[in-house]
C-alpha cells in the first residue's frame, strides 16, 4: 500500500510539472499581450475583426490559465492529501513492526520457557513414576500381609478393615 501511494504521489508530482510548463507558456503569452499598447494592437490588425479575434484568444487564454492554475492546485491537495496519508502508512507500518517484534520476543520468551517446563517436568516425572512403583509395591506388601491374617484365621480382611482396625 505505501509502495501504491509512493507511485501515485510520484505521479502527481510529474502532472503538476507538466501542468507547470503550460501554464508558463500560457503566462509568457499574456505577458506578451500586456507589454503591448492597446492603440498599437489597434494599429497591428488590418481591421477590427481581427483585433477582436485576438482579443477572443486572449481571453480564451486567460480562461485556460486560470484552468490550469485550478488544476496545479487540485493536484497540489492531492498531492498533500497522498503525503500524509503515506506518512500515516509508514507511521502504521512502524508500529506494526514494532508489534511484531514484541510479540516475536514474547512468544521466545515463552518457548524458552516451555523447553524450561518440559525439561523441569520430565525429571519430576521420573520422580513421579519411582514414587507409584514403590506405593504400588507398598499396596502389594500390605495386601500380602492382609492375607498372612487371614491365614491365622482372623477371616477375611480387606484393606478397610485394617484401616478401621488400625
Amino acid at each position: 500500500d505505501v509502495a501504491d501511494k509512493e507511485k501515485s504521489k510520484e505521479d502527481l508530482e510529474s502532472k503538476a510539472r507538466l501542468e507547470r510548463i503550460k501554464l508558463k507558456g500560457h503566462l509568457s503569452k499574456i505577458n506578451e499581450y500586456d507589454n503591448v499598447g492597446m492603440m498599437e494592437m489597434i494599429l497591428r490588425y488590418e481591421n477590427m475583426s481581427d483585433f477582436f479575434v485576438n482579443v477572443t484568444a486572449v481571453e480564451s487564454l486567460q480562461k485556460e490559465t486560470y484552468k490550469v492554475l485550478q488544476e496545479i492546485s487540485d493536484i497540489k491537495d492531492d498531492l498533500n492529501s497522498q503525503i500524509e496519508s503515506l506518512e500515516e502508512d509508514q507511521v502504521e507500518s512502524l508500529q506494526l513492526q514494532s508489534m511484531l517484534e514484541l510479540q516475536k520476543f514474547s512468544l521466545d520468551q515463552k518457548e524458552k520457557e516451555k523447553k524450561n517446563l518440559i525439561t523441569q517436568t520430565k525429571g519430576q516425572e521420573k520422580k513421579f513414576q519411582e514414587l507409584i512403583s514403590l506405593n504400588k509395591k507398598k499396596i502389594s506388601d500390605i495386601q500380602s500381609k492382609l492375607f498372612e491374617f487371614g491365614s491365622l484365621g482372623v477371616g477375611k480382611v480387606t484393606i478397610e478393615k485394617a484401616i478401621n482396625y488400625a
